[in-house]
């Protein structure tokens, strides 16, 4: 039986070594989410749900089918990632991100079976997680997690600055400017709106100052804010650029090891294309790397002593 999990494991999971099954069940999986999307999309049109309502219906029916059965089928396979206790890997899989959003896909259909008086509109919204299954097949929410948990420090440290900022300039509005618009600033949690518009920068207009030193207090508020997003901002950029010289490393580091001996094995070239398919290096990169390594390494054998 481990066998023929390990083989559904490959086949669910992102293509590696040119797997076309795997391909296949990819290009299958990936269509269905976005056709899923596109009916949530549709659906919004009020007329065209009218005259397609059990078209809509039906596809529905077939989606929830189709992601149950991905869903069950992922927790058997992944019990073969811990041939010793099959349901630590089937735990491990429904609790993490990825099995998650797999739950979240299904979960408002079975929801409306259960509590049928639940608002239909929150489960449509609902029903747009399972655009987050294309996380499957693309690193990118990963990557921003890891990049939000490295920088983690610095993240909490532009937050509390940015705490301290919104409280601040809400009470300086509140008391410049709640007698003259007590409908809008009644008070300092009321004010905490304009504040966080005003910081970033958005400015709906339908909270403004009417005073002399209201207008003051919005224009530092407005360059204070400035400021802070940048900080955020810069943080992010540095910790995507970080997490990229990381992989290359990574990636440079196997590749001196395979050609080390000047010749890369079969075993060694599968890591390599499972490095670069994992780390979403560009074909060019990898090819560029490579070049340069073996470039080096053949000087360096050549090299007499």
């Amino acid at each position: 039986m481990l066998p023929v999990q390990l083989r559904l494991m490959q086949i669910l999971e992102k293509t590696k070594d040119n797997d076309r099954i795997s391909r296949q069940c990819d290009l299958l999986i990936v269509t269905m989410v976005l056709l899923n999307i596109t009916a949530v999309i549709l659906e919004s049109f009020s007329a065209m749900y009218e005259v397609y309502s059990a078209w809509f219906h039906g596809f529905e029916i077939f989606s929830i089918a189709f992601f149950s059965i991905e869903y069950l089928l992922r927790l058997w396979a992944n019990g073969a990632r811990y041939p010793d206790s099959p349901s630590r890997g089937l735990r491990k899989y429904a609790f993490s991100f990825y099995g998650l959003v797999d739950l979240l896909a299904i979960l408002p259909f079975y929801l409306q079976l259960l509590m049928p008086g639940l608002d239909l509109r929150i489960l449509r919204v609902l029903r747009l997680f399972r655009l987050l299954k294309l996380s499957h097949y693309s690193s990118a929410i990963e990557d921003l997690m890891q990049a939000i948990y490295d920088e983690r420090r610095a993240f909490g440290a532009v937050g509390y600055i940015l705490a301290i900022v919104i409280i601040f300039t809400s009470a300086l509005m509140y008391y410049a400017e709640g007698d003259a618009q007590p409908d809008k600033l009644s008070s300092i949690p009321a004010a905490m709106y304009w504040s966080v518009i005003s910081l970033t920068t958005v400015g709906y207009g339908d909270v403004s100052p009417v005073t002399p030193i209201g207008k003051v207090i919005s224009m530092l508020t407005a360059f204070m804010g400035v400021a802070t997003v940048a900080l955020f901002t810069g943080i992010m950029a540095s910790s995507f650029n970080k997490q990229l010289v990381r992989r290359k490393v990574i990636y440079e580091q196997e590749l001196r090891k395979a050609f080390a001996d000047g010749v890369i094995s079969k075993d060694e070239e599968a890591l390599l294309e499972a490095l670069k398919t994992r780390f979403d290096l560009t074909d060019e990169l990898a090819a560029s790397l490579r070049d340069s390594i073996k470039s080096e390494t053949d000087r360096t054998t050549t090299t007499p002593d």
